[in-house]
């Protein structure tokens, strides 16, 4: 009667097979890293500039709101021009005091 062989677990063919699997995992790790790499900092970037364009909305929405009551408000257009242009009105008189260095 013929004896049957089995194959032991570790045999050479086996043991070939894991190790060119490893290898290509290895390799395929190697490859794809930079590629992760660029991609985090995309989505990075990404993140970043979503929330400089929502702060540059919020101001883009303060500065129409501004347009809009300089436009149809009276009151608005002379308060920026007392405060920025310093102008005043026919019957005014503007007094000026010496500010207080400090230090003196």
């Amino acid at each position: 009667m013929p004896r049957e062989t089995r194959k032991h677990p570790y045999d050479f063919g086996y043991l070939l097979t894991f190790f060119l699997l490893l290898l290509l995992a290895g390799a395929a790790i190697l490859l794809l890293l930079p590629s992760y790499r660029d991609y985090r900092a995309k989505k990075r970037e990404s993140v970043k500039l979503e929330r400089d364009l929502e702060a540059l909305k919020g101001e883009r929405d303060e500065r129409l709101r501004e347009v809009n009551e300089l436009r149809n408000s009276p009151a608005a257009v002379e308060k920026v021009a007392r405060e920025k242009y310093s102008q005043v009105g026919p019957d005014e008189t503007v007094m000026t005091y010496p500010t207080k260095r400090p230090g003196k």
